[in-house]
């Protein structure tokens, strides 16, 4: 899972359209408030949340379904 690899290949409308499909793979609500915090038309912005919802990949079954997302 890389996060910030994939916000970095897409557009901002990608982007957008990525994290809006977010919610259908994932229910974790404090997954879901990081990821609001990337501001899909700055790059920059994504360092610090994408470093963050790293911390999500040890949540029992929460790497499956962020890879789920992350291929949709």
């Amino acid at each position: 899972m890389n996060l910030f690899e994939t916000l970095n290949r897409l557009d901002s409308s990608g982007r957008a359209q990525l994290i809006a499909r977010a919610p259908q793979y994932i229910a974790d609500a404090n997954f879901l408030n990081l990821l609001n915090l990337i501001d899909v038309n700055n790059k920059a912005s994504f360092a610090r949340p994408c470093s963050m919802l790293r911390a999500f990949e040890n949540v029992p079954d929460m790497r499956s379904k962020i890879v789920a997302w992350l291929r949709s």
